[in-house]
């Protein structure tokens, strides 16, 4: 199986996710920051591919998701974290559900 995510460190504990293998129009990255205590995931990617079996080490500290807004290229996966959040107006749309989203209901559904 093709990699489907690349990892980048950038620095002090943040690395930026791509996926590589999507057309430009829907590519981009979203960003792992590493805490002391707990993770924060900004975005989601596609969710073409499943984060917790791709990248584990990213699930290891129960991590929040935070959605910085409702397209398909951020919230793909969001439905893999037990824990997400959005702000409130986002939030109304993804409760709504995201045009061509394959889980829009379920990444707002807490």
């Amino acid at each position: 199986m093709v990699d489907w995510f690349t990892q980048a460190e950038v620095g002090g504990g943040v690395l930026r996710i791509s996926e590589p293998h999507v057309n430009e129009l829907l590519s981009a990255n979203f960003w792992w920051l590493r805490g002391d205590d707990r993770d924060i995931v900004v975005d989601a990617g596609l969710g073409v591919v499943p984060l917790r079996e791709t990248i584990p080490g990213m699930f290891e500290r129960d991590p929040m998701v935070l959605l910085t807004h409702a397209h398909l290229d951020h919230v793909g996966g969001a439905p893999e974290f037990a824990d997400r959040a959005a702000h409130p107006a986002e939030a109304q749309v993804l409760a709504a559900g995201v045009p061509a989203s394959l889980y829009g209901p379920n990444a707002a559904a807490s």
